[in-house]
């Protein structure tokens, strides 16, 4: 099978039970909101007796038109762009983060903002429900969606919406730190993993001879010596069988790049574009290097530079 398809088959598949079970999940566990629990419909304390009324009827019945649309047109969405795996990776990788950023903001917006709509018709309706002791129960303290109580000295409280998450308690000066720095690390990981693959899909192995000083660069990855550092240098077909791991590299449908270990060669970097020969395998006194170049005439060029 063609690696090229290989891998991207192999991605196509992880990446679509991802997004079907993130959005089934997603949808399932905020679906009970049109539920009345606990004294409460949309996260807002009502009557049971105002459940039926018809603004109440008519908030869930857009919110349910509203959620159906998200939850369908996501579902549909994420899976169709697994397909973009087979293409190039890097640029997948960019378009889904965008997808479930959409995803996450777009599905929290629709349900704050019903919470929000429903607190407001419960005030206009002068709707008084049943007192509760919890002071994080009060409804005034969850009008934009999240806790805000600058009474109460936690940072987490268990949220009303979804029993099995915790929302912070956002009155709390290290609460809203503490957010910025999630969300500044969420995106941040993205963004390095999307620029990282990109290098990797993108980039070309170089060797440069500056005064007796080689340096073979790609990627993130370089390696520099003196031409006196060399032990050995030769040209073979391809790596050995040895086994080789990667301790700190890529290693995707086009290249091997990085740290790798061999149980014989021991420690060495690679800077290979697979399914090309020949391979300068260069023996230094701490280490071994395999390089490569889609053009044969580069690769003997840079095999008589090695050999000066």
């Amino acid at each position: 099978m063609d690696q090229d398809f290989a891998f991207g088959m192999v991605m196509f598949v992880v990446f679509l039970l991802c997004d079907f079970i993130t959005v089934v999940a997603y949808g399932m566990v905020y679906s009970d909101l049109i539920k009345y629990q606990k004294g409460m419909l949309f996260g807002v304390h009502i009557p049971k007796e105002q459940v039926e009324h018809e603004n109440v009827t008519e908030l869930k019945e857009k919110f349910v038109q509203k959620w159906k649309l998200f939850y369908r047109w996501n579902l549909i969405v994420g899976m169709l762009l697994c397909g973009i795996c087979f293409f190039q990776f890097s640029i997948f990788m960019l378009i889904w983060s965008v997808w479930l950023a959409e995803f996450i903001l777009l599905g929290t917006y629709l349900i704050n903002g019903t919470h929000k709509k429903m607190y407001e018709i419960k005030i206009q309706n002068q709707w008084m429900s049943e007192p509760t002791e919890k002071e994080e129960d009060q409804d005034e303290y969850w009008i934009k969606g999240w806790y805000c109580n600058p009474n109460d000295k936690r940072v987490w409280v268990k949220d009303r919406m979804c029993s099995t998450n915790y929302s912070m308690n956002m009155a709390k000066p290290e609460a809203k730190a503490g957010a910025v720095i999630m969300a500044a690390f969420l995106i941040g990981s993205l963004m390095f993993i999307v620029v990282l693959l990109w290098k990797f899909d993108h980039t070309e192995i170089k060797i440069q001879l500056e005064q007796d000083v080689v340096t073979i660069d790609a990627a993130i990855y370089d390696t520099e010596f003196s031409l006196e550092d060399i032990r050995t240098v030769e040209l073979i077909e391809q790596i050995p069988e040895d086994g080789f791991i990667r301790t700190n590299g890529g290693a995707t449908q086009h290249y091997l790049i990085g740290h790798f270990r061999g149980d014989v060669t021991g420690d060495c970097m690679m800077y290979l574009y697979r399914d090309y020969s020949p391979i300068i395998k260069i023996v230094l006194e701490d280490q071994t290097i395999f390089i490569n170049s889609k053009s044969k005439e580069e690769v003997e060029n840079w095999f008589q530079i090695l050999n000066k």
